[in-house]
């Protein structure tokens, strides 16, 4: 049996007509007298505007309300997952190499936490250009959180 957060994902990718967009999480909380549906959404290229969450926002609460996915009050959010949100989609590195990221990870039983230049990645490591021609090469495997920091 399919978990709520899963039938919401497989839903919202049902909905997406632009092979642009992609969805990056949904996070469901259950509790109390509404369930709270937060669906956040990335593209590919280029940057999420209001009109696309909107519509998304629209077509997938129909289909909850029609499908009776959830039975109770529910309030749906749709967003772009923001600079506070880890990548988690292997599309969102492609997009942001070359950006300042924070980067943490678990190198031989050890929390390690580090900030560079994300400049780099396949399909077992990323790389972090620590400055000074310094390259850190982290397996994927331990790599825990890498979110990319703003540019002032």
């Amino acid at each position: 049996m399919k978990t709520l957060q899963e039938t919401i994902t497989e839903l919202t990718e049902s909905v997406l007509s632009d092979d642009n967009l992609l969805v990056v999480d949904v996070d469901v909380n259950v509790g109390g007298k509404t369930t709270i549906i937060s669906v956040f959404l990335d593209t590919i290229e280029g940057g999420l505007n209001i009109d696309q969450c909107a519509k998304i926002s629209r077509e997938l609460s129909f289909l909850i309300d029609t499908q009776e996915i959830v039975t109770d009050k529910f309030t749906l959010n749709v967003s772009s997952p923001g600079l506070d949100r880890p990548l988690k989609d292997e599309r969102q590195y492609a997009k942001n190499v070359n950006r300042k990221a924070s980067v943490k990870f678990i190198q031989e039983g050890e929390k390690k936490s580090i900030k560079g230049v994300f400049v780099g990645f396949d399909s077992d490591q990323i790389q972090i250009d620590l400055g000074k021609g310094e390259i850190l090469k982290v397996n994927r495997a331990e790599l825990t959180e890498l979110k990319i920091l703003p540019a002032f």
